[in-house]
């Protein structure tokens, strides 16, 4: 079944298993084939059946296309894209809704580009064997993050991603949001084997209430600018985060730039060189309220860190931070810029069992820093 461009409005081969009313369509069948929507205003409803592509084909780039299309609504389907390079692919492409979906991808489910915005992903299943679950907005290539340093050039703002499901076993990740104005919000990842499950690279971005359980991640959530720089107002609380360490280098939460990182629970069974629960650089962050686990079942010159703040004005109260084996850091302040001032550190408790342990660490001497 297929959507042609040169139709007016919805059209498709008369044998494939769709019924029309108006500008709703349900399919009534599995089908072998893609999809291309071109028509403002679709309601698609798979109703529980599939989409896929037959091995006697050429495998096709995409599995089903909306390309300079608004308010386009997609629910109840399954999309196995496991032939394709995209499950979902759309561009040029406002106020689209995705409810209930499952795509099945070897490369990447959902790739939203150019333009697209107020984007809604709802109570959907994403399972990815290599690329991306869903980035939102890059040019092509450009999902690689910043890895291969590409710089996209067309802004994707207000995604929404809301109680869905993530598994992956891929190179990079699940979700790479780089519009702002987005939230990701009460959705499970279930991640091996990759560099970051969730990369946040623009401004004014909720990240709260997630399940992660991740094995070989190298961080599991990740806020900053392609070119490395800070963003300004990342909100980064409520998550749970179990991770198995089996890379050199692990970080439960990367924050650079100005926000606040609270009330997220982060537990590390370490094994390699370093493990550290929370990052923090910039400046003007507030991290109260985490609680940071991390034991080491590996060498007893791996460095376990509770939390990191690199810069100033940053307010860390109210932690808890559990360090057991290894040698162990509570809470570490370094210089940003050669800056290190108007630090506020109160109301923490750090339980540390390791072969080395300093409760509270600084790179240089503090100017107008408070430890209570």
């Amino acid at each position: 079944m297929r959507i042609e461009e040169k139709c007016s409005k919805f059209c498709w081969s008369r044998s494939a298993p769709i019924t029309q009313n108006g500008n709703y369509y349900n399919i009534t069948g599995d089908i072998n084939g893609t999809i291309t929507i071109y028509h403002n205003g679709t309601i698609l409803n798979g109703q529980g059946h599939s989409l896929f592509f037959g091995t006697n084909h050429s495998a096709p780039e995409v599995m089903l296309n909306i390309s300079q299309t608004n308010s386009v609504s997609l629910s109840n389907l399954i999309i196995n894209s496991t032939q394709a390079l995209f499950g979902i692919h759309t561009t040029y492409s406002n106020n689209d809704s995705f409810n209930n979906i499952t795509v099945l991808s070897s490369g990447i489910s959902i790739f939203a580009t150019n333009y697209t915005n107020n984007m809604r992903i709802t109570n959907s299943v994403f399972n990815t064997t290599n690329l991306f679950g869903v980035p939102v907005n890059a040019a092509f290539g450009a999902y690689l993050s910043k890895y291969l340093n590409p710089v996209p050039t067309n802004t994707t703002s207000n995604f929404t991603l809301k109680n869905d499901s993530f598994a992956a076993n891929d190179l990079l990740g699940d979700v790479l949001v780089v519009g702002g104005n987005s939230s990701v919000t009460s959705s499970s990842f279930n991640d091996n084997n990759e560099l970051t499950s969730l990369i946040v690279v623009n401004n004014n971005t909720v990240i709260s209430n997630n399940q992660f359980k991740t094995k070989g991640v190298q961080a599991t959530i990740e806020a900053s600018q392609f070119s490395g720089g800070p963003l300004n107002n990342i909100s980064i609380t409520g998550n749970t985060i179990i991770e198995n360490q089996t890379a050199s280098d692990y970080v439960g939460i990367v924050s650079f730039g100005s926000g606040n990182v609270s009330n997220n629970v982060v537990t590390i069974n370490a094994s390699k060189v370093s493990a550290s629960g929370i990052f923090a650089f910039g400046q003007n962050t507030t991290l109260s309220g985490n609680t940071v686990n991390i034991t080491n079942g590996g060498s007893n010159s791996n460095q376990l860190l509770g939390i990191q703040t690199t810069g100033s004005n940053y307010t860390v109260s109210n932690n808890l931070i559990n360090l057991s084996g290894g040698n162990g850091i509570g809470i570490g302040l370094q210089a940003y810029k050669n800056k290190m001032n108007s630090n506020k550190i109160s109301d923490n408790t750090i339980s540390i069992s390791s072969v080395q342990v300093i409760g509270i660490s600084a790179s240089v001497s503090e100017l107008g820093n408070s430890a209570i």
